[in-house]
């Protein structure tokens, strides 16, 4: 429990630092202005030990563990939710959705209030149903590490890059006609409901 909870709030702070430019040195499409191997590294460093700290709080106060993952899951079923609505609407607001430009319904400033509350509903849910969130959690892993396991055996048609994801969900209108998910994420979606499912119950 104590290393689903550091990998939790080390993957979640990788997002943040990778929102706020820290990461632009693995970006192509960053300026080289903008790319800095120092900022890189103390990213890396706040990342790391900030779940190593969260792990040793987690040994001192059982409760902070499910709080801690409650506040991932949310965080990230928001992000996937809000990437379907997006391409959603580009479906239904198009009259050629094959050939339609990607349409941002949200913007980035919505988009990232919405992932908050999603973070803020996960955090509450994780407190108050610890033993259905544990499990859904151990579910949902199973079934995600399973598909992207998977996916690597197709190159060609591989799970999008959780950075990717993150990036499109925050991008701009402009931005985001650039940074659309192929159809086969939702058909690895769809893989990671059904073995969620089964998991779940079995």
């Amino acid at each position: 429990m104590a290393g689903l909870v550091k990998l939790i709030v080390f993957y979640l702070l990788l997002f943040f630092f990778y929102y706020e430019g820290y990461f632009a040195l693995f970006d192509p499409t960053a300026a080289d202005s903008d790319k800095s191997y120092v900022k890189t590294m103390l990213a890396l460093v706040m990342a790391v030990s900030t779940g190593l700290v969260a792990a040793w709080a987690f040994r001192q106060n059982l409760w902070l563990g499910p709080t801690f993952i409650g506040t991932g899951i949310g965080y990230f079923a928001t992000v996937y939710l809000l990437i379907l609505v997006d391409d959603l609407g580009t479906i239904l607001m198009s009259t050629n959705p094959m050939g339609a430009q990607k349409v941002d319904l949200l913007g980035p400033q919505v988009s990232l209030y919405v992932t908050l509350l999603g973070a803020l509903f996960g955090t509450v849910a994780g407190y108050y149903l610890k033993n259905v969130v544990l499990l859904s959690t151990q579910s949902f892993f199973s079934a995600y590490m399973i598909t992207r396991g998977l996916s690597l055996w197709v190159p060609r048609f591989a799970f999008p890059s959780e950075f990717s994801l993150i990036k499109q969900v925050y991008a701009s209108q402009e931005d985001s006609q650039k940074l659309s998910v192929p159809v086969t994420f939702y058909a690895y979606i769809a893989m990671i409901v059904v073995c969620y499912v089964f998991f779940f119950r079995f």
